[in-house]
């Protein structure tokens, strides 16, 4: 059986350093690709995650991050597996 990925990319203007996800696929993330980001924290429904994670539909992802420079906008790119 063939598995399927997802990618979603977070776009994080000037001035915003965190976001909320709601979840509408059960995924495991795999692979993150952050730009101009030189941390990142993940929560799943307030519990501390890192790179490998499950979600599933329902859930919510906290993203915080630490900019190279704030004055930019910042992506994080997660790459899973639908489950």
């Amino acid at each position: 059986m063939e598995q399927k990925t997802i990618s979603i990319v977070v776009s994080l203007q000037r001035g915003i350093n965190s976001t909320k996800i709601p979840v509408e696929n059960d995924v495991n993330y795999r692979l993150e690709h952050l730009e101009n980001t030189n941390s990142v924290s993940y929560m799943v429904n307030g519990s501390d995650v890192s790179i490998p994670f499950d979600v599933k539909y329902g859930d919510e992802i906290f993203i915080s991050i630490n900019k190279i420079d704030e004055q930019k906008e910042s992506n994080i790119i997660l790459n899973g597996l639908l489950l």
